[in-house]
């Protein structure tokens, strides 16, 4: 009986481990999109202001014509693509606190787990 006792704890801790590793294969995901969504920020970023900068250019060269146009365009496309990986990082934020949450309880559950073995073996 208590060799059972051992053998089922030890299954059930293993699942735990089991879990460990796929919430931690997780993170590294999460963080991977994290670290995409910010340096395509950056590169928005640096791409508005070059197109403020030859905005400003233009408009003082010559009236608001078809390039000036065509420039706003692109900062209010370039602006609907910054807030959408703007909510991506959120909602990868999101997700990474939710997947540290769960490692702590797998964590919690393997503690918890691996004492029952100990008490059960003495």
């Amino acid at each position: 009986m208590l060799r059972l006792k051992i053998m089922v704890i030890t299954t059930i801790n293993q699942a735990i481990i089991t879990g460990m590793v796929v919430t931690t294969i997780i993170t590294m995901v999460i963080t991977t999109i994290i670290t995409v969504t910010t340096a395509t920020t950056v590169t928005i970023t640096t791409t508005m202001v070059i197109i403020t900068i030859i905005m400003a250019i233009t408009t003082i060269t010559t009236d608001i014509t078809t390039v000036t146009m065509a420039i706003i365009t692109t900062m209010v496309i370039i602006t609907i693509i910054q807030a959408i990986t703007t909510g991506i990082t959120t909602i990868a934020t999101i997700m990474a606190i939710m997947v540290g949450i769960i490692t702590t309880i797998w964590q919690t559950m393997k503690t918890t787990f691996t004492g029952m073995v100990t008490i059960t073996t003495v």
